[in-house]
């Protein structure tokens, strides 16, 4: 059940940003076909955010809540609640694999976040196959499909 927040907390950290078409990722950023515009702003301030009401004392996170607007409050809070129930090794792990995220080129996260979508519509059996095929070993780094595999919830295939 922990693995399943820890993937839920990551998930949502990482598929903060825009994707790409599976057809326009190349391996280590090289461009196979014209860009399209992400779906979503990138939002890489979303992960500091977290950071900093975490560390904020109740009273003046609690303040800081109510500041935002009604739908993000709620987000927010889902998200500090997620976060509080993992242990500290979880969240220990979980800063070094958004650090390793954060380490890549804009483009590169764009892939990433694009095929944790893509792997998030899938079966078990289905999201296994995907990483273990020759498409994704070839568009993805082997940091990158690491942090694939942590954050899809496969990584004993590591």
């Amino acid at each position: 059940m922990r693995m399943r927040w820890l993937t839920i907390v990551m998930a949502a950290v990482l598929a903060g940003g825009g994707a790409l078409p599976a057809a326009a990722q190349g391996k280590k950023g090289a461009p196979a076909g014209p860009r399209r515009a992400p779906v979503r702003p990138p939002r890489p301030q979303a992960n500091r955010e977290l950071d900093r009401f975490v560390k904020m004392p109740p009273e003046e996170r609690q303040k800081e809540l109510e500041k935002l607007p009604p739908q993000r409050r709620e987000r927010m809070e889902q998200r500090l609640e997620r976060y509080q129930q993992l242990t500290p090794a979880q969240r220990e792990k979980l800063q070094q694999r958004y650090q390793k995220f954060q380490s890549l080129p804009p483009d590169r996260q764009e892939a990433v976040r694009s095929e944790l979508q893509n792997l998030r519509g899938m079966r078990p059996a289905e999201r296994k196959a995907r990483l273990k095929s020759e498409d994704v070993k070839q568009k993805f780094s082997h940091e990158e499909l690491k942090i694939l595999r942590e954050v899809s919830g496969e990584p004993e295939m590591l």
